[in-house]
């Protein structure tokens, strides 16, 4: 997998980076590249220079140089020569750091890729922009089609809408609010989104993390290990819910699809439904309008309204 920072050097080691991405494929098809010459020669050395610890906040001096073969099992070009090539990449490293190593409060980044760390403060995120987050940074909101692709560490979003996308959401991050049609890929460690609504999408919640509201038409899909959704409103749904997890609260008409393994729910009122696949105390529903279809036992469904049994099929 391509690592910060990724170059591909080329004969007379002129150095090639992206200000969209950190993909060896991606940097050779941008710059329209060719791998081999006209003899089918060897006519690219991918490398990678990254700080030791991953912190790219580090002085460039102390970061680690290398060739990456990008899985092949090949040799490099005769006109190689290890001391040049490392001298042009860390010399080019100076202008990749000071454009995509954003360390300081900045108002908008718009387009591009970022890596967002130490202490920033990023007012908002737009367009196309494809973003790392760690350290304690802070970004306020997130929209248009914007992708960021980690949080983590101890990282704050504030907000997230319109069509954007987090890919993954780990360490004791927080996410504060997801709407619009964004979405959430993945949410693990000991990760909080704290809101949930409009129509955004999570789709995988593990480790111990925890989502604190659910609402509007959001959908998430996913819920293992001994992640928490705390409370779910709305037409919300969710579609999965297994391993210790546990949903707190079901109200409004909000849909829990399937429930199993070692899954707790604790609270089901208003019209709002759960489908089970273990065995759940009906006493979890609070309202005579709360349903829990039992899939339990096989062969068998039973629906619970409330707390009377509506009838067996």
């Amino acid at each position: 997998m391509c690592q910060p920072a990724s170059m591909i050097v080329t004969r007379g080691h002129r150095v090639h980076w992206s200000e969209n991405t950190d993909s060896h494929h991606e940097i050779i098809s941008e710059y329209g590249i060719k791998e081999t010459d006209a003899r089918g020669e060897i006519n690219i050395v991918p490398v990678e220079i990254k700080p030791p610890d991953g912190d790219l906040t580090n002085a460039i001096n102390k970061w680690v140089f290398r060739v990456d073969y990008m899985g092949y099992d090949r040799g490099l070009p005769e006109w190689w020569d290890a001391e040049k090539g490392e001298a042009a990449v860390r010399a080019a490293l100076k202008d990749w750091k000071k454009k995509k190593v954003v360390t300081r409060k900045v108002a908008v980044l718009n387009g591009g890729q970022f890596y967002i760390c130490g202490k920033a403060e990023v007012g908002s995120i737009e367009g196309g922009s494809k973003i790392t987050v760690g350290g304690s940074a802070t970004i306020q909101y997130v929209g248009g089609s914007a992708t960021i692709q980690y949080v983590g560490d101890s990282a704050t979003i504030q907000y997230v809408r319109d069509s954007a996308t987090i890919q993954y959401v780990g360490d004791s991050a927080t996410i504060q609010y997801v709407g619009g049609s964004a979405t959430i890929q993945y949410v693990g460690g000991s990760a909080t989104i704290q809101y949930v609504r409009d129509s955004a999408t999570i789709q995988y919640v593990r480790g111990s993390a925890t989502i604190q509201y659910v609402g509007g038409s959001a959908t998430i899909q996913y819920v293992r290990d001994s992640a928490t959704i705390q409370y779910v409103r709305g037409s919300a749904t969710i579609q999965c819910v297994g391993g210790s997890a546990t949903i707190q609260y079901v109200g409004d008409s909000a849909t829990i699809q399937y429930v199993g393994d070692s899954a707790t729910i604790q609270y089901v009122g208003d019209s709002a439904t759960i489908i089970v696949y273990t065995v759940i105390d009906p006493q979890c529903l609070k309202s005579t309008t709360a349903v829990m279809v039992d899939r339990s036992k096989h062969g068998e469904v039973n629906v619970i309204v409330g707390m009377q049994k509506a009838g067996a099929a």
